[in-house]
């Protein structure tokens, strides 16, 4: 009998039943992966979990081997890759990539100031560049 004119697969998949009718060209699994639906239609050839994550779907695909969130943190993306161990925000800051890893509990700028990476700690209320003096 269709559902919505898709035909079910009656033989489970992992105990899943999978839906043979497409949605946006992709197929569906019914079966819970963590309690989430997953979608089988790679988004930029990534296959995307359903499930949020803080609220915030997560693409299983790495980039540059990590995974990242479509979730915006204060209108930001945030990959789960650390950089040097640190987790990176996606966000500009005057059109410059954040650190949220503290270093000496300062956040580090990615944006050359003179070609010099900034930690924005202050070292006796002054922002301090990692350049070489």
């Amino acid at each position: 009998c269709p559902v919505s004119k898709c035909l079910m697969s009656k033989c489970p998949v992992n105990n899943c039943l999978m839906s043979k009718c497409p949605v946006n060209n992709c197929l569906m699994s019914k079966c819970p992966v963590n309690n989430c639906p997953v979608s089988k239609c790679p988004v930029n050839n990534c296959l995307m979990t359903k499930c949020p994550v803080n609220n915030c779907p997560v693409s299983k695909f790495p980039v540059n081997n990590c995974l990242m969130s479509k979730c915006p943190v204060n209108n930001c993306l945030m990959t789960k890759c650390p950089v040097n161990n640190c987790p990176v925000n996606k966000c500009p800051v005057n059109n410059c990539l954040m650190s949220k890893f503290p270093v000496n509990n300062c956040l580090m700028s990615k944006c050359p100031v003179n070609n010099c990476p900034v930690i924005k700690c202050p070292v006796n209320n002054c922002l301090l560049s990692k350049c070489p003096v």
